[in-house]
């Protein structure tokens, strides 16, 4: 090899010699030196709260981190009574100082309520315990929204355990195919319709609901049926024996918002009394009334049949908030919002 051969050898050399030395020194990449929202997938939203939260998931603490900071906060108002009651009974929350535009819900019990405009520009909402609820201590959250302002509210309703009886049916196979599972599925399709909105106002006169029906009392609410010795969940309202054919009488002024024939329910109605409450009647002979027509308490809608799902001639009355049935005793006994002060 000659002079410049050797040069141009040991010029490569000392560069191979540089490079990997500054390779050993150079501080690998850090993961951490990226951007958050590089490192972050689809499933870590930053500072969101869970969608499907409900109100006994967190502490009136954890709901507040996660209130929006880009309106500056309201402080609400809000009371609740009673502060106790049994599984199947309810609560009815008024709020005050709330924007008189924009949004206020409740949300007890893992369900979200639309509030209704009340006396001295409030706001109240009916909420009720199902008697599928856990006993104890259950949060209710306010949370309203309005053009410029945003505020929270918490309160604690104490759910009592209830007192319910149990029953035993023994039916036919014949009898019993008429409350399978895919029936009671087109079922609330339609009872689904029938509550899912209501009227903003009280739609009833005040005072105590009417007993729609003069009868025997041979199933009590929420009593824990057996069917067959097999378990059938627990009853939605009470059943009332009386013979076929027997006038039967809307409970309170309101509007049907259901008048048909059910797989389960048999001839049904749905009447809607304002503000979330709804009053059920089952296994009618004949309906006397339609879909949108406006009823007054006393008023005959239909007859006591035997349709659908029974052993014999009865009314079923089922008394709800939304969905969610109640006693109906608490509005036979006197007026349903009669807790307000």
């Amino acid at each position: 090899m000659d002079d410049r051969g050797m040069r141009k050898f040991k010029a490569v050399f000392v560069l191979a010699v540089v490079l990997a030395l500054v390779s050993c020194t150079w501080p690998a990449a850090d993961p951490s030196d990226q951007r958050v929202e590089d490192r972050l997938t689809p499933e870590e939203p930053v500072d969101e709260p869970a969608e499907n939260a409900t109100a006994d998931d967190c502490s009136p603490e954890d709901h507040a981190s996660v209130a929006n900071e880009e309106l500056p906060a309201l402080e609400i108002e809000m009371e609740v009574w009673p502060e106790r009651i049994a599984r199947g009974e309810y609560a009815i929350v008024r709020l005050g100082d709330v924007p008189s535009e924009g949004e206020t819900r409740v949300r007890f019990a893992g369900t979200w309520w639309d509030t209704h405009c009340w006396e001295d520009e409030a706001r109240i909402v009916v909420v009720p315990a199902s008697y599928h609820m856990e006993p104890g201590m259950h949060l209710v959250e306010a949370r309203t929204r309005g053009l410029d302002q945003k505020g929270v509210a918490y309160a604690w309703v104490h759910v009592l355990e209830g007192e319910f009886e149990t029953q035993h049916l023994t039916v036919d196979a014949e009898l019993r195919s008429k409350r399978s599972p895919d029936l009671w599925r087109e079922d609330r399709v339609h009872f689904a319709r029938a509550r899912g909105t209501t009227h903003p106002i009280p739609l009833w006169e005040h005072g105590a609901f009417y007993t729609p029906l003069e009868g025997r009392l041979t199933s009590s609410f929420g009593l824990l049926r057996y069917i067959n010795e097999e378990p059938a969940g627990r009853h939605s309202g009470i059943d009332i024996a009386a013979p076929q054919g027997t006038p039967i009488v809307a409970a309170a002024d309101g509007v049907v918002s259901l008048a048909m024939s059910l797989h389960v329910t048999g001839e049904t109605i749905v009447i809607d009394h304002g503000l979330n409450l709804f009053g059920c009647y089952y296994h009618l002979s004949e309906l006397w009334v339609e879909e949108g027509d406006t009823i007054r308490a006393g008023e005959t809608i239909g007859l006591v049949g035997s349709t659908g799902f029974s052993t014999g001639p009865h009314l079923h009355y089922t008394a709800s908030i939304g969905d969610i049935p109640v006693d109906p005793q608490l509005w036979f006994d006197g007026d349903p919002l009669r807790f307000l002060p």
